[in-house]
């Protein structure tokens, strides 16, 4: 038996395109410039920027998994001349039921920040769409924000908001700001020991641009949303002074990083301490802004055996809102953990419909009683 090949092949976003993964190999180790690589990805097909791949015991072959953006497919290549050896799964059944479907357009674009920095946004819009048009329509921004995480990606995906955007008519909104993964250690340590902040001011000020310079949407129908470290982003930005956001939803949010894992929470705020970051982890803390969120649409949705982000979380930003004087709906669900998988349609008919009679209500629609709007 032949001994495994030796030359290292690794996945990496190319150079200012972090939203693609490709197959790249090193020529050749004994060369002068053993570093050279060779990218045996990049020109095969443009509906495939976002790839997997999987070795042989032998290394002789390898299965390559084109994932996105067109519908994934699944092929066998050989190492040595990267030659396609077979296909084996186009999905075309998924490609057939999506061909009469009508999918949001899809826009994506950098916008600078502070510090030289660009952030990755994508915009997915309803079909009816035109430019040239002065039809206006609400946006919903999904955020995350967890340090080395990534929303935007050509991986393939048809999720909430490729349903909001083709069926509801509105804009679903992405941004991948300071903080965010696949673009440099640089980048994720900018909000080492301040989790909270750069993120929300990255969010108000991207968000700000797009409604100052993208005519179709509604500057007066602006929300956004996030699960986990999303919902602590969300609230976060609800908890500060600005005008660009009314509305938002948090599922299981984290709202204090002294009632989260450890682990997590010291690897990037350190220590509590007083002699180490104990201002930081007191300005991380979304509940002592909470008059902030006053006159402002907000749901909080927790599962009550959530073993990720307690249900404490969460319960300590409903007392400091209730202190606060802040109208806000609530929705829990019992003995659902951080998933919430066994709830998941009424979770998102729950969101859904918030969005369009709180958030997005038309102002000949009635009053709602919860909040005298």
């Amino acid at each position: 038996m032949s001994l495994p090949l030796i030359r290292p092949y690794y996945l990496t976003t190319l150079y200012g395109l972090p939203e693609q993964r490709h197959l790249y190999a090193v020529k050749d180790l004994t060369s002068n410039n053993p570093r050279e690589q060779r990218c045996l990805t990049c020109s095969l097909d443009e509906d495939c920027l976002y790839f997997n791949a999987l070795f042989s015991n032998e290394g002789h072959y390898f299965v390559l998994e084109c994932l996105g953006p067109g519908v994934p497919r699944i092929e066998i290549r050989e190492t040595s001349s990267n030659a396609l050896v077979e296909v084996l799964d186009t999905n075309n059944d998924l490609e057939e039921a999506l061909a009469d479907r009508a999918l949001p357009q899809i826009e994506t674009f950098k916008v600078p920040l502070k510090g030289g920095y660009k952030a990755t946004v994508r915009l997915y819009l309803p079909p009816p769409l035109r430019e040239n048009e002065i039809i206006k329509f609400p946006m919903i921004l999904h955020v995350c924000s967890s340090p080395g995480y990534q929303l935007v990606s050509e991986k393939f995906h048809i999720h909430w908001g490729s349903y909001l955007a083709s069926h509801k008519n509105y804009i679903y909104a992405q941004i991948d700001g300071r903080g965010s993964g696949f673009q440099g250690d640089k980048r994720v340590q900018e909000v080492f020991r301040k989790l909270g902040n750069i993120e929300v001011e990255d969010i108000l000020v991207i968000t700000s641009y797009l409604v100052s310079t993208k005519a179709y949407i509604d500057s007066e129908r602006v929300a956004l949303w996030g699960w986990s470290y999303g919902g602590y982003t969300a609230v976060s930005v609800l908890a500060t002074e600005n005008d660009v956001f009314s509305c938002g939803i948090s599922v299981a949010p984290i709202t204090n990083w002294l009632y989260y894992d450890s682990v997590y929470s010291e690897r990037y705020m350190q220590s509590p301490k007083p002699e180490d970051n104990y201002i930081g982890y007191e300005k991380s803390d979304v509940s002592i802004r909470a008059e902030h969120m006053r006159g402002k649409k907000f749901l909080l949705i927790h599962g009550t055996a959530d073993d990720d982000v307690h249900l404490q979380h969460s319960m300590m930003l409903i007392k400091a809102l209730t202190n606060a004087g802040v109208l806000f709906r609530t929705q829990i669900y019992p003995d659902e953990k951080h998933a919430l998988v066994n709830v998941k349609m009424h979770l998102y008919q729950t969101m859904e419909d918030f969005l369009e009679y709180t958030c997005f209500k038309s102002p000949e629609r009635p009053m709602d009683m919860h909040n005298g709007r």
